[in-house]
């Protein structure tokens, strides 16, 4: 019996950045979002930092090699790299209209008098294209987590990213960019992996060596698929590889 239990299991597991916020970093959040005070004001960046510090030793003691920052700077899993990226044009008290409904986190960004929050949804209003003075939220986050890291293990360390794609598939087809911008996806995709490419850039010399793509995507696509084998009782025609998130 300890034999089996100590075989490796049949699939591949692990941990994904984002994790459950301490209970003082969702109050502080919640003091700026209520009393519309600035981070600053509010104590956010210390609480952010002690609270990263604590994760990773967290990590670190478990005997986990990749480490994450829990993405506890970040308001949605998704971050504010695309907000930084040239081009762009943050949506503010979206339409119903552009959306594909059935999105994940799509119908938080259209209740009746929703605000559209930083970082919530934005599309392509011109070409687009990275500014390296301006992409710093993924800098700042690695940062932060190399200060609790030794140097000599920072190739351990495990960055998220959103999927080149999350900014295209939420929207109907041709709402993702303005028809100033582009004439199609095709022109809208090959600017999109150049700024990837540039962002990644960045980071990698900046010492980062590990990124992990989100793609909540796939877990609906995963369900759908799921509902639909169990619905029809006919089983799925191929294998599924999931990230989950949470």
């Amino acid at each position: 019996m300890a034999s089996e239990l100590k075989r490796p299991p049949p699939f591949r597991a692990e941990h994904m950045g984002s994790l459950l916020r301490p209970q003082n970093l969702l109050d502080v959040r919640a003091t700026i979002r209520d009393q519309n005070v600035s981070p600053e004001e509010a104590g956010l960046p210390a609480v952010e930092k002690a609270a990263i510090g604590d994760v990773i030793k967290l990590q670190q003691d478990l005997g986990y090699k990749a480490v994450t920052d829990g993405e506890f700077v970040r308001t949605r899993f998704w971050g504010l790299m695309w907000d930084e990226f040239g081009g762009t044009t943050r949506l503010q008290d979206a339409e119903a209209g552009m959306f594909r409904l059935y999105h994940p986190d799509v119908v938080s960004l259209i209740e009746k008098d929703r605000k559209v929050m930083p970082g919530d949804s934005v599309i392509a209003g011109a070409k687009l294209f990275h500014d390296a003075k301006a992409s710093v939220a993924n800098l700042h986050e690695l940062q932060l987590m190399q200060a609790f890291v030794p140097k000599e293990e920072w190739g351990n360390i495990k960055l998220t990213m959103i999927t080149p794609a999350w900014f295209h598939m939420r929207y109907k087809q041709g709402r993702a960019y303005t028809p100033e911008a582009y004439a199609n996806d095709a022109e809208y995709f090959a600017d999109v992996a150049k700024v990837y490419q540039a962002e990644l850039d960045l980071l990698y010399k900046a010492g980062l060596r590990n990124v992990q793509f989100d793609d909540p995507g796939m877990a609906c696509t995963f369900y759908l698929a799921c509902s639909i084998s169990h619905a029809t009782s006919q089983p799925l025609p191929c294998t599924i590889v999931l990230t989950c998130f949470a």
